[in-house]
């Protein structure tokens, strides 16, 4: 069974995504904060996050410390600026209020594929950060280069 985390700083607008969905037989639990969601990090469902504030880095954060979860991000009334800046924090789609339950089901199911590649990858390179072990010297030399010059761009490499 799907779990939705509904994370919504009002308690109104949280209450409504929640009956909307538990009408739907989906099983939803509502936080207020993304502190407070912290705290009881799942390993697996759907995030359901109000991006009124913009904040989605914060969340996507969390989420890279723990578990890795799609989020679809939702808002009154989304401006283009304010999608471009959660999609490009982390969030998997975003939808507006008020939610239809049908169409959050139908962005889970197109996340499914896609996001279990992406999962796969982000748990890597995650991982790779945070255990950096012994790196031969062409390939510290190479990662200094790669650091240095824009993502877009290979590196340079100096000629022998």
């Amino acid at each position: 069974m799907l779990k939705v985390f509904v994370i919504d700083s009002a308690a109104a607008r949280r209450a409504q995504v929640c009956r909307l969905l538990m009408d739907c037989r989906i099983h939803s639990e509502p936080f207020e904060t993304v502190a407070e969601f912290a705290e009881h990090m799942p390993s697996q469902g759907l995030v359901l996050y109000c991006d009124e504030r913009g904040d989605m880095a914060q969340l996507v954060e969390a989420l890279e410390q723990r578990s890795w979860l799609p989020v679809i991000a939702y808002a009154h009334q989304p401006d283009i600026q304010r999608v471009v800046r959660a999609m490009q924090a982390g969030a998997a789609s975003y939808v507006g209020f008020p939610i239809d339950p049908a169409e959050i089901m139908a962005e889970y199911g197109k996340l499914q594929g896609s996001f279990a590649a992406r999962l796969a990858q982000r748990k890597r390179a995650s991982t790779a950060r945070r255990r950096p072990g012994p790196l031969s010297n062409p390939s510290l030399i190479h990662l200094r280069r790669c650091r240095r010059s824009p993502p877009w761009y290979p590196p340079v490499y100096a000629r022998p």
